[in-house]
């Protein structure tokens, strides 16, 4: 789950690439977010306040580092959201094998219609600074 165990913890992107090519610089855009500070003007004058904002920031790297950070990335997330939808399935999987014959399951995924609801809003939703 946590690629903690023997099974898991040492596997790795394969890589065939000649150690000479990894080590070349390469420029992407990435999707961050940053605190910023902003003035607004009061009654009593002017105050500055710390917004949180998303930007797409370009950045350089090395293949080699955009790999490992890539690998690291999916182990820290991507193992356990997999997992979680493993134990999920197994455990509906056995409620529903002991199901009596005048009982029925229902299964809603919430998450999945919040996001397909949420993913139509328009997009100054998603890249607005936050309000204070």
């Amino acid at each position: 789950m946590y690629n903690e165990c023997e099974t898991c913890k040492d596997q790795w992107l394969e890589n065939n690439m000649p150690r000479e090519k990894m080590e070349r610089v390469v420029y992407y855009y990435q999707w961050i977010s940053k605190k910023e500070q902003r003035v607004r003007t009061t009654a009593n004058g002017k105050e500055t306040f710390d917004v949180k904002i998303t930007v797409k920031d370009s950045f350089e790297s090395t293949l080699w580092d955009v790999k490992e950070t890539s690998e690291k990335d999916m182990k820290d997330r991507f193992s356990v959201h997999l997992y979680i939808i493993q134990h999920q399935y197994k455990v509906l999987r056995k409620l529903r094998s002991a199901l009596c014959d005048d009982e029925t399951m229902i299964h809603i995924d919430f998450s999945e219609n919040y996001s397909r609801k949420y993913s139509e809003e328009v997009e100054s939703v998603h890249f607005r600074a936050s309000r204070n």
